[in-house]
């Protein structure tokens, strides 16, 4: 399980990096990559099997500035009894606190 705030191209290193590393872990194990918002430059990385979610950002100006959503959490609580094991990406802000 992969946690990053963002995967756009307009992200940075991440935007690469994610769902690089999740494509080359695909053929290997079950993997997901939960994040807050992704474009269509991820198609490539689907397509080898990366399982890839996108929550909806709290409202509220502080909440958008640190990426802060209530959908994420509750989808990481239901995961956490699953025992996958989380990768965070990005440990600024609010997804991976």
């Amino acid at each position: 399980m992969h946690i990053v705030a963002g995967l756009t191209k307009s992200g940075g290193g991440t935007s690469y990096s994610v769902p690089s590393l999740a494509a080359a872990l695909g053929p290997h194990l079950d993997v997901r990559i939960r994040t807050l918002e992704a474009d269509g430059s991820l198609q490539a990385f689907l397509d080898q099997g990366v399982d890839l979610h996108t929550h909806a950002v709290d409202r509220g100006p502080l909440a958008g500035r640190m990426r802060s959503s209530r959908h994420l959490r509750r989808a990481l609580e239901r995961d956490a009894e699953a025992g996958p094991v989380f990768h965070v990406h990005g440990l600024w802000l609010m997804p991976n606190i």
